[in-house]
C-alpha cells in the first residue's frame, strides 16, 4: 500500500541531511551568490523559487557520492562539489520555471507559482538565465566528462518535456512511454548528479556506472511516487491542489493502469474527465475511485518500490560507510514520503 498521509517523512529526511548539513550550507550560500544580477527581477524571481522549500536532493547526491568514493575538498581553492551542486540546482530550478508556464501551473510548494506571481514572460526569461548561469559555472570545470554529463542531462530533460507535451490528454499512452518520459524529465538529472559525484571521487568505470544506475533508479521511484501523491496527498502538505495532473492532461501511470483495466462505462468517464475544460471535485473523486478500484495507485507504488530496491542493489559493490547508509536511506525515503 502507498504511504498514508500521516507518515512523518520530514524528520527522516532531516536525519539523512545531518552529516552533510555543513556542506549544504555552503551550497545554499553559493546558490544565493551565483544568481546575483544588476537586473533586479532575476534575483527576485530566483529567490522566490529557491526559498520555497525544495529538498536539495540533487546537490545532496553530489556531496554524498563524492565522499563515498573518497573525495577530499581542496584546501587552497574552490571546492568543485559546491559549484556542481549549484549547477544541478539551477538546471532543476530553470526546468521548474519553464514547466509551470507550459502547464499553466498556479501553485508550487504552498504558494503561487512564479508564473502566476511574476508572469509567464519573466518566468521563462529567468529560467533561461538560470540555464545560462549553470553553463557559465560549468565552463570552468576541469573535467569535460562533468560538463558532458550535465549538458546531456539538460538536453534529455528538454526532450522529456516535449514528449510529455505531445502526449498530453492521450489515453493511448503506454506504461513504456510513460516510463521513458519520466526518465527524461526527472531521473536523468538525478542520475547525472550521482555520476558527477562519482567522477569527482575518481571512481572506477564500474563504480561510476553503478552509481549512475542508482541515480536513475531513485529518480524513477521519485517521480512514480510523486504521481501517486498527486492523487492522494493533502493540499497543505503537497503544496498545490491535488489532481493537478488530471486537470493538466498528464496521463501518468495511475491513470494509464486504471484505463487499461476499467469497464467500458468507466473508460468513457475517464475520457470525459480528461477532455473536460475544468475538472470538478466530483469528477476528480469519481476518477480517483476508478483508479483505486482498478489498483492504479497500488501498481504505481509497487513500481516505485521496485526501482527503490534496484537502486539499493546498485550499491552492493561499495563498502559500508556513513555515506552508503545515507544513499540507502534516500532510496527508502523516496518511497516512504507522504509529501
Amino acid at each position: 500500500m502507498y504511504p498514508s498521509q500521516n507518515i512523518a517523512a520530514k524528520p527522516a529526511y532531516d536525519r539523512i541531511l545531518g552529516p552533510f548539513r555543513k556542506d549544504l550550507m555552503l551550497v545554499e550560500d553559493a546558490i544565493q551568490s551565483n544568481f546575483r544580477s544588476d537586473v533586479a527581477i532575476i534575483p527576485k524571481i530566483s529567490n522566490y523559487l529557491m526559498d520555497s522549500g525544495g529538498k536539495r536532493i540533487r546537490p545532496l547526491l553530489v556531496l554524498i557520492v563524492s565522499k563515498l568514493l573518497g573525495y577530499e575538498a581542496p584546501a587552497d581553492k574552490e571546492d568543485p562539489r559546491i559549484n556542481y551542486s549549484v549547477v544541478a540546482e539551477y538546471i532543476h530550478a530553470a526546468a521548474l520555471l519553464h514547466d509551470d508556464v507550459v502547464d499553466e501551473g498556479n501553485f508550487r510548494r504552498n504558494k503561487l507559482s512564479c508564473n502566476r506571481e511574476y508572469g509567464n514572460q519573466a518566468s521563462i526569461l529567468v529560467g533561461d538565465y538560470l540555464f545560462a548561469r549553470a553553463y557559465e559555472i560549468l565552463a570552468s570545470a576541469p573535467d569535460i566528462e562533468v560538463v558532458s554529463a550535465m549538458t546531456i542531462a539538460t538536453r534529455v530533460m528538454a526532450e522529456g518535456e516535449v514528449l510529455q507535451l505531445t502526449n498530453s490528454f492521450s489515453l493511448k499512452n503506454t506504461e513504456e512511454l510513460y516510463l521513458e518520459t519520466i526518465y527524461r524529465k526527472t531521473a536523468v538529472l538525478i542520475s547525472a548528479c550521482c555520476k558527477v559525484g562519482a567522477m569527482l571521487g575518481k571512481g572506477t568505470e564500474e563504480q561510476i556506472k553503478s552509481i549512475a544506475s542508482y541515480g536513475y533508479n531513485i529518480g524513477m521511484a521519485f517521480q512514480l511516487l510523486d504521481d501517486v501523491l498527486d492523487y492522494v496527498a493533502t493540499d497543505d502538505k503537497w503544496g498545490k491542489p491535488i489532481g493537478v495532473d488530471l486537470a493538466e492532461g498528464k496521463v501518468t501511470l495511475p491513470l494509464i493502469w486504471a484505463y487499461s483495466q476499467a469497464e467500458a462505462n468507466d473508460k468513457t468517464f475517464i475520457e470525459k474527465s480528461l477532455e473536460a475544460d475544468e475538472v470538478s471535485s466530483e469528477m476528480f473523486e469519481k476518477t480517483l475511485h476508478i483508479i483505486r478500484q482498478t489498483g492504479g495507485l497500488d501498481r504505481t507504488y509497487s513500481k516505485a518500490q521496485e526501482y527503490s530496491e534496484m537502486a539499493k542493489y546498485d550499491l552492493n559493490m561499495f563498502e559500508s560507510s556513513s555515506q552508503l547508509d545515507g544513499l540507502f536511506a534516500i532510496a527508502d525515503y523516496i518511497v516512504d514520503r507522504s509529501i
